[in-house]
């Protein structure tokens, strides 16, 4: 798993009181239907975003919570985080608000 600097830390901090902060403009959930999950889904107005975080890369089925959910919702986007992914010091390092669609 990949290690958080202090300042990735902080800033992981400040995301979770941004999503706080953000109260009123958008929601944020965890779905799971059997044994398929997204870790994060955010609702803003209309729109839905869909957040998947792995800690390694290259797994395999992995990421079927995400195309479940995807089939079922259609969010507007999908980010995987980590893994493959986004890496999570840049995910961490810009304002939920760059992340989130609508």
């Amino acid at each position: 798993m990949e290690q958080l600097s202090t300042e990735q830390q902080e800033r992981a901090a400040e995301l979770d009181h941004d999503l706080v902060s953000t109260a009123g403009r958008c929601e944020l959930f965890y779905w799971r239907e059997h044994s398929r999950e997204v870790d994060f889904v955010v609702r803003k107005g209309r729109t839905l975003t869909a957040i998947e975080v792995k800690s390694s890369a290259g797994r395999t089925g992995a990421l079927s919570g995400m195309a479940a959910f995807s089939g079922k919702f259609s969010p507007t986007r999908t980010l995987l985080v980590g893994g493959d992914g986004i890496p999570i010091g840049e995910f961490l390092g810009k304002p939920v608000e760059h992340w989130i669609a609508g």
